[in-house]
């Protein structure tokens, strides 16, 4: 049991000196995460606390066992959990909420949309300029030249933006856990 607003859990890592004290208003999974190094500032730390090895040693996972085995122990047919897929809802469900905060993400981020339109003017205007001359191609290696220069500055565009998205995105990633 987590306990209400996650206290049970809160109180259990809280207990080991190692552990940061939560937040307030921080979201008890996320800090969860990121106090046994799962999130996405973990890795940062000097000493990683062995917290599963500090559960097999305790009492609370005796006690958690001996649930078990009484529920276990107390299974029918009747009571069985039955689920009709091993999904809540369809792929295309998910994958149309997903893409739903993904678009949300990327429209509160005015920051990011301005960095990439900025980047992606600058780098049309220098190939641009670079090949103003060669409009109407004469000849086979002119061709090459324009076709070579549009798939540069379609790879430099797509590697930069890829790198500046990550730091926006890197903010929710918690929120995929």
């Amino acid at each position: 049991d987590l306990g209400e607003g996650s206290s049970n859990l809160i109180e259990y890592l809280e207990r080991y000196d190692q552990s940061p004290k939560i937040k307030f208003g921080e979201n008890p999974a996320t800090w969860m995460l990121t106090t046994i190094g799962a999130g996405s500032s973990a890795g940062g730390s000097a000493q990683i606390f062995d917290y599963a090895g500090a559960y097999n040693h305790s009492k609370l996972r005796d006690h958690c066992l001996e649930r078990i085995k009484e529920i276990c122990a107390g299974a029918t047919d009747e009571n069985k959990v039955v689920f009709v897929s091993k999904y809540a809802t369809t792929l295309g469900t998910q994958s149309l909420e997903v893409l739903k905060k993904a678009a949300v993400v990327y429209f509160r981020s005015p920051s990011y949309n301005v960095t990439r339109n900025i980047v992606s003017v600058v780098v049309a205007v220098l190939f641009g300029t670079c090949f103003i001359n060669y409009r109407d191609p004469s000849n086979e290696s002119e061709l090459n030249s324009v076709f070579n220069s549009i798939f540069v500055a379609t790879l430099f565009l797509s590697v930069s933006s890829q790198n500046t998205i990550l730091n926006v995105f890197e903010k929710e990633r918690n929120m995929y856990y």
